[in-house]
């Protein structure tokens, strides 16, 4: 009887067949594609208003240094003073980028990166198991 692990890497040759490993990997991403595809139509909530639309830190070129070496609502505070406990630059470059690529009025092609990331990362997710 073959097993996955030998349908996977064929005896004969130790390569691996792609085919059969995009097959597997395949599943959860279309999986994690139809949970999250439903937020392509919803505009921006709750705190995307304050982070995203009011944000002039991430719409500005000239404060982009200012944006990613400040905590993460530094923004918002008009004393210059900390307004959050949060330094996360990688957040930060995130919306730099996606506010530079999809504008801040339509919330379609930011959630459009974040499911095509969340599919990425379960590529990822599974190659990491495989290897394991």
């Amino acid at each position: 009887m073959k097993t996955w692990q030998h349908q996977v890497v064929t005896a004969e040759s130790g390569r691996v067949n792609w085919r059969v490993e995009a097959a597997w990997v395949l599943l959860p991403v279309l999986l994690a594609l139809l949970v999250f595809i439903g937020i392509l139509d919803g505009g921006f909530v709750y705190d995307d208003h304050l982070q995203i639309q009011s944000n002039t830190w991430i719409q500005n070129p000239d404060l982009f240094v200012r944006a990613l070496a400040s905590d993460a609502a530094a923004f918002s505070s008009s004393d210059g003073k900390v307004a959050s406990p949060y330094w996360r630059p990688t957040f930060v470059a995130w919306m730099i980028a996606h506010a530079g690529v999809y504008g801040v009025e339509d919330a379609y092609g930011w959630r459009l990166s974040n499911v095509l990331l969340h599919a990425g990362v379960t590529v990822l997710a599974f190659a990491v198991c495989r290897r394991l």
